[in-house]
């Protein structure tokens, strides 16, 4: 689900409180706390069926690999260090705030002068991912070190910029 309808999501319940306060009749507020209620539970569950599909995206990502470590045990420290979990509060955020998937997508990517590859990027709230589908079966590669989203520049291109001379 993206980010923008979820949001909505989790106002209804507090429009539905402030009109639990302005009613008078009982099976009105009875009707209302009912509702609030099950808003709630269907909130409850959309988040849940959201992690549940972040945690197999993870589930399904091998470790960004940016260095090769010289032996066994190097490599196992430098696992634990590359894994990328996505479910994890965001970096100076506040504890609550997690990793939402916002936009993902196939795309090719030119690698080198000649060569296309096929890439597919995932945004997020806070990063950009770009991986690559791996031979072994349905999981993916990181291929490229995750991008801060507010670090990332984007110039405007000409070419669909609008027109901005008035006819």
């Amino acid at each position: 689900m993206l980010t923008k309808p979820h949001q909505r999501l989790t106002k209804y319940p507090l429009l539905l409180k402030s009109v639990l306060r302005k009613t008078d009749q009982p099976r009105a507020k009875e009707a209302v706390i009912t509702m609030i209620s099950s808003v709630e539970r269907f909130i409850h569950h959309v988040n849940a069926c959201i992690r549940q599909q972040l945690v197999a995206m993870v589930s399904r990502m091998d470790a960004y690999e940016v260095v090769e470590g010289s032996n066994d045990e190097v490599d196992k420290l430098l696992k634990e260090f590359l894994h990328l979990d996505l479910t994890e509060p965001i970096p100076g955020a506040s504890s609550e705030e997690t990793c939402q998937l916002l936009l993902e997508g196939s795309l090719r990517m030119k690698e080198g002068k000649h060569r296309k590859m096929d890439v597919y990027c995932s945004l997020f709230t806070d990063l950009l991912l770009v991986t690559k589908a791996v031979k072994k079966g349905e999981g993916t590669k990181v291929i490229r070190p995750p991008l801060l989203v507010d670090k990332i520049v984007f110039p405007e291109l000409q070419a669909l910029a609008p027109s901005s001379s008035s006819t």
